[in-house]
């Protein structure tokens, strides 16, 4: 495929905005549980087989060296040891004294939803999830400034790029340096309540949110806990496109926080006739669903099959992509043309492209793997503001 991409966006639509998410729900829906008085400081592990040509040797004692530092710093603190769910556990290199090891293989961002009233400080070396864990109100560092020797350029740039919006108190450079408070402060976005407040007075039907990564569960159940509070007794859905991630999930909780919830297998693009015949059922599956035309579809303005189907099949439905900016300066963002030099494609894309997407009538999408393993490109070849009727960006 052509590295001449159609036009990402439609400039003459205005439906694009800023938002800041309701995470202080989420806090109000923390204070409600007992925290026993506990004080937790969590480091999260890291994904090893996720990072290409590091050098694990000096990446453990480097990490190390931050395990030193927190334990000088938070003696009187429970100390918690979260291990990546693709981690080996207590990777042996690690020392990891005084610390407890919590192999509860849940997504991060789910644990700290579940732990918000005990936890008082996040830290890792490189996880995403101590930008989400800021995000969502805690005091939250990365080492990454310390960790940048260990790997190669490719993986440097990319998570150098995933972090450029943090401001500066959120890296550890110097373990010399006592820890600071960095809390961010969250506010209620009245624009994104009335913004709601008209859709849902327009559409009466059930708010389903589509799914893929279980790290973005604490965003879809804050914004889950806005709707309620909005419309009261209105019907909340959850459509899950399933994989290893989901596997690790305990699916009671889960459900806790939706009145419904529909699974459907993630499938990647493949040349496999077993993998296609699998894309051909679920595509079928998804259009013979009963979706009302007013219900709400949420997506991520992601291109994967589910979302695909879900917003091919059914057009009459109000549909709003909810995405953070990083993710919005990936995938629709201008390109430099370095950016053609770390991303390639392969033939299953360019399959799915010209044949399947056409056959099954779903939006034609674009997609490129990053040689770093960082962050995957991937857009609807169409404007992506004409697919969605909203796009809302955090």
């Amino acid at each position: 495929m052509s590295n001449d991409f159609p036009p990402v966006l439609n400039e003459a639509k205005k439906n694009i905005f800023s938002i800041v998410p309701p995470f202080y729900l989420l806090n109000e829906l923390a204070q409600k549980s007992s925290a026993n008085g506990e004080k937790w400081v969590v480091f999260w592990g890291t994904q090893f087989d996720n990072l290409p040509q590091i050098n694990e040797k000096e990446f453990c004692k480097q990490t190390n060296l931050c395990l030193d530092y927190i334990r000088r710093n938070f003696s009187d603190y429970r100390l918690v040891y979260k291990p990546h769910p693709a981690e080996p556990v207590i990777y042996p290199l690690l020392n990891l004294t005084g610390f407890d090891v919590l192999n509860e293989r849940t997504a991060a961002e789910f644990f700290v939803f579940k732990n918000m009233a005990k936890i008082k400080y996040v830290f890792s070396a490189c996880s995403m999830a101590s930008m989400t864990s800021w995000h969502l109100g805690l005091n939250s560092h990365s080492f990454w400034p310390l960790f940048k020797y260990t790997t190669i350029a490719e993986t440097k740039d990319g998570y150098d790029d995933a972090f450029k919006k943090m401001p500066p108190e959120f890296f550890v450079s110097d373990l010399s340096q006592p820890v600071q408070e960095n809390k961010k402060v969250l506010i209620r976005d009245q624009a994104l309540w009335d913004n709601f407040s008209e859709i849902l007075d327009k559409k009466r039907g059930v708010a389903w949110f589509i799914l893929g990564d279980p790290g973005l569960l604490a965003l879809t159940i804050s914004m889950a806990s806005l709707i309620r509070q909005i419309s009261p007794g209105r019907k909340i859905g959850l459509i899950i496109e399933k994989h290893h991630r989901w596997v690790v999930m305990d699916m009671n909780e889960v459900k806790k926080h939706f009145d419904a919830i529909q699974i459907f297998p993630r499938l990647f693009y493949s040349l496999r006739p077993g993998k296609i015949w699998k894309q051909l059922l679920t595509a079928r599956t998804i259009k013979n669903s009963k979706i009302s035309s007013e219900d709400i579809l949420i997506g991520g303005g992601a291109i994967s099959l589910v979302e695909n189907c879900f917003m091919s099949y059914f057009p009459k439905n109000y549909k709003i992509a909810l995405l953070s900016d990083e993710a919005f300066r990936v995938c629709f963002g201008l390109k430099d043309p370095s950016f053609f030099r770390t991303h390639f494609s392969r033939r299953a894309f360019t399959f799915s492209n010209l044949i399947l997407e056409p056959l099954l009538g779903l939006h034609r999408t674009i997609y490129r793997e990053d040689i770093g393993r960082v962050a995957n490109f991937g857009r609807y070849q169409e404007p992506v503001n004409d697919i969605y009727d909203q796009m809302l960006v955090f």
